[in-house]
C-alpha cells in the first residue's frame, strides 16, 4: 500500500504536503520527498540524472521522517569524495539541532565517530568493511534510514562492498539507493541496487534466463509493479540550464608515438589471431590490459615508454584549447584523464595558469580546498582530475569548458565525470565538451563506446551487448580507418 501511495504521487506529480520550511526545494525535489516519507515504505530509488540536487532531496525527506518518528537517525554511505558534499549540504537543513557526523580518520577515529550521538553518519564504501560491525550497532541502536550513495558502486552482489552494505540494510527501517547512472552496463545492473532499497523485495523469487533481451523486458515488468523508482532527466527538472556541445578533435599521430603504437597494435593482433573464440574468453583479462596498452599510448606515452622524449600528438591541440577558453576567454577549464603520469605532466606545464588538481593520491583534506579554491578562486583557472577519483559527486560549474585527453573502460566514472559541470548553479550559455582523439586509433572506437553507454542512461535500462563479444570484434578495432 506505501508503494502504491508513493508511485501515485510520482506520476501524478504530487508535491503538496511539504512542510514550508522545505519550500525553497525545486519541484522535482519536492515530488520526490513527498514519494519516499510515505509511511510504512521499505525504501526507494532516485536515479535522477547528475546534477539534479538528490542530496538535498534525501537530506529533506530525513528531517520530515525524523520529525514524525518514522527514523531517528541516517546512515550515508558513500564515496571517500562525496562525504564533504554531505557535510556541506546539511547545512542547509532548516532544523538548527541537525548533528553529522563524517567518519574519517584513523581506525580509531571512525569508530568513535560511528559511536557518537549523532543524526547523520557519513562514511566511506571502503571504511564500511572494517567498520561493519559498529554501523551495525549504531542502526541497530535506533531507527536507521540507509542511504546507499552513488549506488552504481555496488552494483554487483558477489563484490565485498555490496555485501556489506546488504548486512547493514538488514539493521536499517527504511533505505535510499541514489545513482545517476544506475545502469552502466545493462540491465541487470539495477537489480542489486533495487534489493538494497527495499530489502530484496522488487525481485524476491526472480530468476534470470541467461538471455539479456528476454531478462531485460522481464527486469522492467517487475520493476514497475513492484519498486519505487524516480527516474528524471535534467532537460525535464531543470530546463533552463544550458545546453551541452561535444566536439569530437582529430589528432594525428607521429614520430615516437606512432610507431610505438604500430608496434603495440600489430603484436595484439598477432596475440589475438593464435586464438579462437574459447581461448580469447579465457584470455579477457590479459586482452584488455594489453588493450589497455594501446589507450596509454595515445593518452600519455611515457607511460609505456619511460625514454620518451618531447611533446606527443595531443599536448599542442590542448595548448590550443587552453589558450581560447583561459587565456582569450578568461574561463575557467575542467581536464580529465584516467592516468596520474598524465595529471603530473599536465600540472608542470600549465601551473602559470593557476591550478589545482584531484587524483588517487590526493588527500581527503586536499581534495576539499582544491574544489573549493577551483569554484571560488579567480586566478584559479584549470582543474586536472581523474574521472575515478574525482568524476562523482562534486561541482564543478566554475567551469563551462571540460577537455578529455585519455579514456578508461569505466563508463560509470566517464558518465559521472560529463556532469561536474553540468548542473544547478550553471550560468554560462553552453556547457562544452572537448574530446582529443587520436585518429586511426583504438580511442575512436573508445569513444563511441563511452558516448554510447552515456545516451543510453536517458532511457533507464535499455539493453547494451557486451563488447567485445568475439575475437573478431576485438581484431576489427585494430584496423585503420
Amino acid at each position: 500500500m506505501a508503494r502504491k501511495e508513493a508511485m501515485k504521487i510520482i506520476m501524478q506529480k504530487n508535491e503538496s504536503g511539504i512542510p514550508p520550511e522545505w519550500n525553497f526545494l525545486k519541484s522535482h525535489q519536492k515530488i520526490a520527498v513527498n514519494s519516499m516519507t510515505r509511511e510504512g515504505l521499505l525504501g526507494a530509488c532516485l536515479f535522477d540524472e547528475q546534477g539534479t540536487g538528490k542530496t538535498l532531496t534525501v537530506l529533506a525527506a530525513f528531517d520530515i521522517l525524523k520529525k514524525r518518528g518514522h527514523v531517528d537517525c541516517m546512515i550515508v554511505v558513500a564515496p571517500q569524495s562525496v562525504l564533504n558534499s554531505w557535510r556541506d549540504d546539511s547545512k542547509k537543513i532548516p532544523s538548527s539541532d541537525i548533528r553529522i557526523s563524517v567518519v574519517a580518520g584513523n581506525r580509531t577515529e571512525r569508530e568513535t565517530a560511528l559511536r557518537a550521538r549523532a543524526d547523520i553518519f557519513a562514511l566511506g564504501y571502503d571504511a564500511l568493511d572494517s567498520l561493519l560491525p559498529v554501523a551495525q550497532a549504531t542502526a541497530q541502536r535506533d531507527k536507521c534510514l540507509l542511504v546507499a550513495d552513488e549506488a552504481f558502486l555496488v552494483k554487483n552482489p558477489r563484490a565485498r562492498r555490496s555485501h556489506n552494505i546488504q548486512i547493514l540494510r538488514k539493521k536499517c527501517v527504511r533505505a535510499f539507493v541514489l545513482s545517476g547512472t544506475p545502469a552502466p552496463r545493462n540491465a541487470d545492473d539495477i537489480i542489486h541496487q533495487t534489493d538494497i532499497a527495499d530489502n530484496g523485495y522488487t525481485f524476491q523469487g526472480y530468476k534470470p534466463t541467461g538471455e539479456l533481451e528476454r531478462d531485460a523486458d522481464k527486469i522492467y515488468r517487475i520493476l514497475s509493479k513492484r519498486s519505487v523508482l524516480l527516474r528524471r532527466k535534467k532537460d525535464e527538472v531543470l530546463p533552463l540550464l544550458p545546453p551541452k556541445e561535444f566536439n569530437i578533435i582529430s589528432v594525428a599521430i607521429s614520430g615516437r608515438q606512432q610507431e610505438l603504437y604500430l608496434s603495440a597494435r600489430k603484436n595484439l593482433a598477432l596475440y589475438l589471431r593464435n586464438m579462437n573464440n574459447q581461448t580469447f574468453k579465457k584470455e579477457l583479462a590479459n586482452y584488455f590490459q594489453r588493450r589497455a596498452k594501446l589507450l596509454q599510448l595515445c593518452g600519455c606515452p611515457p607511460m609505456v615508454d619511460k625514454m620518451f622524449s618531447g611533446e606527443h600528438a595531443k599536448i599542442q591541440k590542448l595548448d590550443s584549447l587552453i589558450s581560447d577558453i583561459v587565456v582569450r576567454d578568461g574561463g575557467k577549464a575542467v581536464i580529465w584523464t584516467s592516468y596520474t603520469e598524465s595529471i603530473l605532466e599536465l600540472a608542470e606545464r600549465y601551473q602559470r595558469h593557476g591550478l589545482v588538481s584531484i587524483y588517487g593520491k590526493t588527500p581527503e583534506k586536499e581534495r576539499k580546498e582544491s574544489i573549493e579554491k577551483f569554484q571560488n578562486d579567480k586566478n584559479i583557472k584549470i582543474f586536472l582530475g581523474n574521472p575515478a577519483a574525482a568524476g562523482a559527486g562534486i561541482t564543478l560549474h566554475a567551469a563551462s569548458d571540460s577537455i578529455y585527453m585519455s579514456y578508461s573502460d569505466k563508463a560509470a566514472e566517464f558518465i559521472q565525470s560529463i556532469d561536474r559541470t553540468h548542473r544547478i548553479g550553471q550560468t554560462a550559455a553552453v556547457v562544452r565538451y572537448h574530446f582529443l582523439i587520436c585518429e586511426n586509433t583504438v580511442e575512436v572506437n573508445q569513444i563511441r563506446l563511452l558516448y554510447k553507454k552515456m545516451l543510453m542512461q536517458h532511457v533507464l535500462f535499455q539493453e547494451e551487448a557486451e563488447w567485445p563479444k568475439s575475437v573478431e570484434d576485438a581484431l576489427e578495432e585494430l584496423k585503420d580507418e
